[in-house]
């Protein structure tokens, strides 16, 4: 009888046993999930020692222009030695979200996190880049001691701010799969192997803003430019970007070539444009020479050749304003090309006159 109650005291222990691992197992991953996820935040959080740095991001505004901001605010930040961040509140995480993660899903690890609450405390605003194309010396805010530095300034569309940082630029720019899948669409498969030189164009909005928009003869002389440029045995295609998708059939007389060459339209979303630039553009033609989305096609572009028409040879407002300056905003390795007299010219350093055209 003994033997039975110990056998039966046994297995009640046992059932206790099972119900209480049943009960503490099956709550554990969501104890893990809040012990990670409070980690994470604070993680993202600055923490109390770090000096960090803020600057105005453009919102609601185009891709190219966000882009610009945040890689500004990473270049600097880096050479003044503060950790770069940003606000959370919903605008600013739908705009990373929708525009910036398709291209830099791993975006959010470059920044610190501030509540937006906070973005007022213990803060030293310092006036910066009043103009949006200008470069401004940034040399001068080593000396500011604030934990929290905030410039306060327009677009910081300036390539010297970040062009220390490029490798880390490229690096992160590794487009979301779904993104990628649909750029490498664009390219019949028949075409994969040929020389790609992208077309990027613009008018519409730049048209009313007086902003240097693309005009047809030129735009057909520079992109002509380009592919004469090509000296291989490849076949070639010319990949033509741009909203206004009836002025761009009409440039090609809407045919789908030019001469020997292949011509494909795109009409796709501005991620899978710039991851299409980033995987398969072996030349960038930007024949809007202000277009901020413009900028980026070439800057991530695959080949790294990139042309672009001579905005000192325009009515852009923000040049002839002198809000831009064009070695502040054109990187030096890309070619400046004018149209005039029905003929192109090379600029070899956008200060230089033209070179003549051979005869």
């Amino acid at each position: 009888m003994a033997e039975v109650n110990k056998h039966k005291y046994f297995l009640i222990f046992l059932a206790c046993l099972v119900l209480f691992l049943y009960v503490h197992f099956m709550s554990l991953p969501t104890q893990i999930s809040r012990d990670c996820l409070t980690s994470a935040t604070q993680e993202a959080l600055p923490r109390e020692n770090e000096k960090i740095l803020t600057l105005e991001i453009p919102y609601p505004s185009g891709v190219g222009n966000n882009i610009f901001a945040l890689a500004s605010l990473i270049g600097i930040a880096r050479l003044l030695g503060r950790v770069p961040a940003i606000p959370v509140f919903p605008k600013m995480d739908d705009m990373i979200d929708k525009k910036i993660k398709p291209i830099f899903p791993n975006i959010n690890r470059l920044f610190k996190r501030i509540p937006q609450e906070k973005m007022k405390d213990n803060v030293r605003t310092v006036k910066f880049n009043a103009v949006c194309c200008i470069y401004n010396d940034f040399w001068r805010l080593t000396n500011e001691s604030a934990s929290h530095l905030h410039l306060n300034g327009l677009f910081f569309q300036v390539h010297k701010y970040f062009d220390h940082i490029k490798p880390l630029i490229m690096q992160q720019a590794v487009p979301e799969k779904e993104v990628l899948e649909k750029a490498e669409g664009i390219l019949p498969q028949n075409s994969k192997n040929n020389y790609i030189v992208c077309a990027h164009t613009r008018r519409g909005d730049f048209i009313g803003a007086n902003f240097a928009y693309s005009e047809t003869k030129p735009s057909l002389e520079i992109i002509a430019k380009a592919v004469n440029d090509v000296s291989l045995n490849r076949k070639l295609t010319i990949v033509a970007m741009g909203a206004d998708q009836k002025w761009l059939k009409n440039l090609f007389n809407g045919s789908t070539s030019v001469g020997d060459h292949e011509v494909i339209i795109s009409k796709n979303s501005p991620s899978v444009e710039l991851a299409f630039a980033w995987t398969r553009c072996d030349s960038v033609v930007l024949t809007a020479p202000h277009s901020t989305f413009g900028f980026w096609m070439g800057y991530l572009s695959k080949g790294q050749r990139v042309y672009y028409y001579d905005i000192t040879q325009t009515t852009d407002s923000v040049y002839t304003e002198k809000r831009l300056n064009a070695a502040d905003y054109f990187p030096e390795s890309w070619k400046s090309v004018r149209y005039t007299d029905g003929l192109i010219h090379p600029v070899d350093k956008i200060t230089k006159k033209p070179k003549k055209a051979k005869s």
